[in-house]
């Protein structure tokens, strides 16, 4: 493959300005949860829901995967809250989302939607069974009806197959947008959730396929950012493995050189 000239220099300047704003909200505890949240992306990473790290993982990304999946699931329940407010005419923070049971999320809440990667280690087989394992058990705070697991994406020949890695989990979330059977179809207000170092990566994944989709006649979305900062010592190791895979990845035309704009 041909690699494409990008201006390294550049693109790193944007991602740290990203990361740097992103850091500031996450610090200060700035977070909103505006009640026209439609569905919450929670990306899949190292480990799995039950496993601290999958086989060949450092040690400092244990436990992102699980902690993802809890940070989004909160996520749901904070705009169910919002939403429930605003339904009862109550002025929002009235109601809090650790609050909100079953029937809130199934009346009020937005769809969290999942779509892992397949594992080498056949004892574990994919990462969307362990989360799927997880989102049936009796700990469960969300209903079944509320969850969408991708597990498949279909390339541009027309056969389906598994995802591979974040730029085919954002092209899946596109495909599901124009399929007129998904749950999310239409959906225009997207909440992320992830830790702080991968949004070095994701808003310019975002930008690329969100581009072919408006040029398939497809529109705009507005990205609300839900950032996990990590645990002590991680953040730095996270910055170091992220940074080097955006100028690659660039390079080779996978993600786009223009971020899309996040909303904090």
């Amino acid at each position: 493959m041909t690699e494409r000239f990008v201006n390294q220099k550049d693109l790193e300047g944007k991602a740290q300005a990203i990361i740097g704003q992103l850091q500031e909200v996450a610090a200060n505890h700035e977070r909103k949860y505006p009640s026209d949240i439609q569905a919450v992306l929670v990306f899949s990473g190292p480990g799995t829901y039950y496993e601290q790290l999958k086989p060949g993982e450092p040690e400092w990304m244990k436990l992102m995967n699980r902690d993802r999946v809890r940070a989004g699931t909160a996520v749901v329940r904070e705009v169910t809250a919002s939403r429930k407010a605003d339904d009862l005419g109550l002025p929002r923070g009235e109601i809090h989302g650790s609050k909100m049971i079953y029937d809130d999320v199934l009346t009020y809440g937005p769809y969290l939607v999942y779509n892992g990667v397949p594992i080498k280690d056949p004892r574990l087989e994919h990462e969307n069974k362990t989360v799927r394992e997880a989102f049936h058990s009796r700990f469960s705070k969300l209903p079944e009806q509320k969850i969408l697991v991708i597990d498949e994406l279909r390339d541009v020949d027309g056969t389906l197959r598994p995802l591979r890695h974040t730029g085919d989990q954002i092209n899946s979330l596109f495909q599901q947008l124009q399929d007129v059977n998904s749950p999310i179809y239409g959906v225009r207000n997207l909440a992320l959730v992830s830790h702080l170092a991968h949004f070095i990566r994701i808003p310019f994944y975002l930008k690329k396929y969100e581009d072919e989709f408006v040029a398939n006649g497809g529109y705009r979305l507005n990205y609300f950012v839900y950032p996990l900062i990590g645990r002590p010592g991680v953040y730095e190791k996270d910055i170091e493995w992220e940074m080097p895979r955006l100028l690659e990845y660039a390079a080779k035309g996978d993600l786009a050189t223009e971020p899309v704009k996040l909303n904090r």
